[in-house]
């Protein structure tokens, strides 16, 4: 039932892209559970993807909050790139 870091780690990053199974899950939170470093981690790069969703639907808080302007090539391949992760 134990998997390791690295397992934990794929099916977090999956979990991004599809919905996990039953079991991924379970064997997921139960790693998480044991593994504060998994857990710490698995919370960060959920809030990360959050922040790019976020950054995507709206590019200009990224000027407003880090004084940084995108340029438009950019906020259009990271929008499609969200976009079709979506699908």
């Amino acid at each position: 039932m134990m998997i390791s870091c690295i397992e934990a780690g794929r099916l977090l990053s999956e979990s991004l892209d599809r919905k996990l199974s039953f079991w991924e899950k379970v064997k997921l939170r139960f790693h998480a559970f044991i593994c504060s470093s998994c857990s710490r981690g698995g919370k960060q790069v959920i809030l990360v993807d959050e922040a790019a969703r976020r950054l995507a639907a709206n590019p200009d808080l990224l000027e407003t909050v880090a004084g940084v302007k995108l340029p438009e090539k950019y906020r259009r391949q990271i929008k499609e790139a969200l976009a079709s992760r979506d699908d």
